[in-house]
């Protein structure tokens, strides 16, 4: 609020920074929207969007929501700290590792044990195997994992209060983007296929091989 001193009274001049709830919402939708299409690229690693999509895109709904969370004062910080903690200790585990769980609804020490460890080995799992990996050994932790924080990031940017700093979502979307192109298949995002190859599996430069590549001969 900017106020103009008038006669010893104060009266508002205009009112500056903050949006509107509708418009935070909107920009959490399009960062949520944006944050699905850049990890699409680990769609041929699962094998199947159905697979993918169980994590994903709870996972990104979650980092959006948990950043829209700090437009409101008291759930600032803190508040969206322990709520990404549940979300990636908590929930994630129960999504990926879904047959660990109590009636599969319920974490068991089992499932947060092994949650913890696939937060990071599941990465070396993708890298390892060959695709489709399926939920095997709890991959699906890296898509959680990708998901959730960059999608937090870039909400977390696009609604500050400073509207110059907004410009900022692009960039954990741009890694979101990159990394899982590095994970993902030749076939990932808006692939172009000249021919196909019959060779067998193939990785290069730590990204999965599927047998297709790209080649511009006759």
């Amino acid at each position: 609020m900017i106020w103009l001193t008038r006669g010893g009274n104060r009266l508002p001049l205009t009112r500056v920074g903050r949006r509107s709830w509708g418009t935070n919402l909107i920009s959490v939708a399009v960062i949520a929207l944006t944050s699905l299409i850049a990890a699409s690229n680990l769609l041929d690693v699962y094998g199947s969007a159905a697979m993918w999509a169980v994590a994903a895109v709870p996972a990104t709904l979650l980092g959006a929501l948990i950043a829209y969370a700090g437009t409101t004062p008291a759930l600032r910080l803190w508040w969206q700290i322990v709520f990404l903690i549940v979300a990636q200790g908590v929930i994630g585990p129960v999504i990926a590792l879904n047959d660990t769980a109590i009636s599969h609804v319920i974490p068991s020490v089992e499932t947060l044990s092994q949650g913890f460890v696939s937060t990071f080995g599941a990465f070396k799992y993708l890298i390892a195997v060959p695709p489709p990996t399926g939920s095997g050994d709890g991959s699906l932790m890296a898509a959680w994992t990708i998901c959730l924080w960059l999608s937090f990031l870039a909400g977390v940017f696009a609604i500050g209060d400073k509207r110059q700093l907004s410009v900022l979502s692009l960039l954990p979307i741009a890694i979101e983007l990159v990394v899982c192109a590095l994970l993902g298949t030749q076939t990932g995002f808006q692939p172009i296929r000249l021919r196909r190859s019959h060779r067998p599996h193939h990785r290069s430069s730590g990204c999965h091989g599927d047998g297709k590549f790209l080649e511009t001969g006759t």
